[in-house]
């Protein structure tokens, strides 16, 4: 960006700040004119249930090519269960080759970032993304991979 893009894009991000509470990475993209359009998989809902005595099953339903699918899977934790759901609609098998949870700032309420890196016949996609809620900051990486198939 130039300078005048940047000043224009600190304005929205202001006006933006102002109206929310938080701001997320979609909203970054769209403030610098970069959408979210054109991708196949959104995440609509996701809700997940597990413990030391219950097996791990997730809930997903994403948005993909504008018609919402939902799909349920168990698997032996939240994570695994996770991306289970997601395989089911996506049906795109891809080997997941790296999985990495970091702390933002630090403390239990902090903001975790994942980096996913996914393969298929020998190519690697990276995902990232970001929430206080693992899980879903976990979904929205997988999801944010397999865009970029």
């Amino acid at each position: 960006m130039d300078q005048a893009q940047l000043d224009e894009t600190y304005k929205k991000f202001l006006d933006v700040a102002d109206q929310k509470k938080e701001i997320y990475d979609e909203d970054l993209l769209e403030m610098m004119g970069q959408s979210r359009e054109g991708k196949i998989y959104e995440i609509d809902y996701l809700e997940v249930h597990c413990g030391k005595r219950h097996q791990a099953s997730a809930t997903v339903a994403l948005i993909k090519n504008g018609n919402r699918v939902v799909e349920i899977a168990e698997g032996c934790g939240p994570v695994d269960a996770t991306l289970k759901a997601i395989d089911k609609i996506v049906k795109e098998p891809v080997r997941l080759e790296e999985y990495l949870v970091q702390a933002i700032t630090g403390g239990s309420d902090d903001t975790g970032k994942v980096h996913i890196q996914v393969s298929k016949d020998g190519v690697f996609y990276y995902g990232f993304g970001n929430d206080t809620d693992v899980i879903y900051a976990t979904a929205k990486a997988y999801v944010d991979a397999l865009n970029k198939l």
